[in-house]
């Protein structure tokens, strides 16, 4: 499953960063709003959610129970 977080800073600055293999690199920061996108740009679905835990985000409740990290 290709997945794209999308982060978009109070300014309107935003910043995507593609997930490959349950991994991906994304400098979380206080502020900022996440969204999780599939492939084709679109959000994934309603129940998906981010937690930013200390310098993780934490992304749960995708398809087939999938978890990020």
């Amino acid at each position: 499953m290709a997945l794209i977080v999308e982060a978009v800073g109070r300014s309107g600055v935003t910043e995507r960063v593609t997930v490959e293999g349950g991994r991906a690199a994304v400098n979380a920061q206080p502020g900022l709003a996440y969204r999780i996108l599939d492939a084709a740009g679109k959000p994934v679905n309603a129940s998906a959610t981010v937690r930013r835990v200390g310098d993780h985000l934490i992304i749960e409740g995708l398809p087939e129970e999938a978890s990020i990290q």
